[in-house]
Formats: C-alpha cells, sequence, structure tokens
C-alpha cells in the first residue's frame, strides 16, 4: 500500500482510506452487512483481486472485520462507522456539484437513500423528528432510524414504523426544485404518506425537499 510519507493526520487518513474504490466500498457497507460477492455486483468495474485487496486492507486497518466464518459478510467495525461524518459531509458537498445524470452510468437506489440520510446530518438543516421511519423510493423500500446518536439507514422494511414515505428520486429533487408544497406534491401523485403525517412532514423539511 502506498503512503504519503508525511506526519499528517489527514495524510494518514488518507494513507488508510484515500484508495481509489476505497471510501465506495464504506458506502456500500454504511448500507448493511455486505459478502463479497454483493460488494462486487453493487461496485461494477472494481475488478475481484482489486476487491480483495481493498477488503484486505481495510481489515489490516481496523476498519472492517468479518466472522471467522468465510462466507460470513464483511462489516463496518465502531472505527469504520466513524467514517459515516466525513463521508455525509463529501455527499452534501458533492450535491452541490453540476454533474448531469448520463445514461450510461450506473445508479442505484440505495445511492440515493444515504445521500438523503446525509442531509439529515446537515446541522443547517431542520431538526429532524427521533424514530423509525418507512422511505420507498422507485419502489425500493428503506428503513431510516432517527435518534441520539445520528442517523442510520438500511434497506428494506421494518415492523415499528412512525410514517413512511412513497415517492421516486426524479420526484423529489422535482418538488424541491419547483417548490411544491406537501399537499400539491400528494396531488400531482408525485408524493404519498401514511402513518403520522406530522412527522412524515417534519422528516422532509429536514431533508430540505420541502418548506415550513
Amino acid at each position: 500500500m502506498r503512503d504519503y510519507r508525511q506526519n499528517c493526520a489527514l495524510a494518514h487518513a488518507l494513507d488508510l482510506v484515500g484508495e481509489r474504490w476505497t471510501l465506495l466500498v464504506i458506502r456500500e457497507l454504511l448500507l448493511g452487512p455486505r459478502r463479497f460477492r454483493d460488494l462486487e455486483a453493487n461496485l461494477p468495474g472494481i475488478g475481484t483481486n482489486l476487491l480483495s485487496r481493498r477488503l484486505q486492507s481495510l481489515s489490516q486497518a481496523g476498519i472492517i472485520q468479518r466472522d471467522s466464518n468465510g462466507f460470513a459478510p464483511y462489516r463496518l467495525t465502531a472505527l469504520g462507522r466513524e467514517l459515516k461524518p466525513a463521508i455525509d459531509g463529501l455527499i452534501r458537498w458533492g450535491l452541490q456539484l453540476d454533474h448531469p445524470t448520463r445514461d450510461d452510468y450506473v445508479h442505484r437506489p440505495e445511492w440515493d437513500a444515504l445521500a438523503l440520510s446525509a442531509l439529515l446530518e446537515d446541522p443547517a438543516a431542520p431538526a429532524a423528528p427521533r424514530g423509525q421511519f418507512e422511505l420507498h423510493l422507485d419502489e425500493h423500500p428503506f428503513t431510516i432510524l432517527l435518534n441520539a446518536s445520528g442517523t442510520t439507514v438500511s434497506s428494506g422494511t421494518t415492523e415499528h414504523t412512525l410514517a413512511t414515505i412513497h415517492s421516486s428520486t426524479g420526484n423529489l429533487k422535482h418538488i424541491r426544485r419547483e417548490g411544491l408544497s406537501i399537499a400539491e406534491a400528494e396531488k400531482y401523485g408525485w408524493l404519498h404518506l401514511s402513518g403520522d403525517r406530522k412527522k412524515a412532514e417534519q422528516l422532509l423539511m429536514a431533508l430540505q425537499i420541502v418548506e415550513s
């Protein structure tokens, strides 16, 4: 593994996670434990050998781990989960950039859900309601848990949900861009809320999709 050979905390951090693909591997694991084949499928272009090297480096650094069973999924350690605020900040910064959508680029709803999670951690955003919510993006369900420890997003549904939001990535962007109210978005069929409506509305405001 290459290193910067600098006595600097930033340089040392980049020695561990600055290689190409490394932060994207961590991005996938922020959404939950993943087996090797799942990581390989979600990171087209990385190559089997390169993914193996990245996972080995991250394991040696104590950023990820797996059980002794060779078939167990990879998961982030407590040290690895501490990277979430930095990744959230990079996502929010990236959302400000002008990067037009390309049809030949890979897109996964999980990445949109992670971006929304990063928006909930924005210090400038309205306060988000505490509790567990479901967000269905393009028919893909996600669970969002908001508590004193921060925001956790994971794939799938949950039994104990305060509210559920159904929409699509494109519709949420359109609602925000056009400055539509929740009522207007529902009228056009771009948004559907169920459960505790007040908390669902607070969540949409925290996501900066609608204004108060």
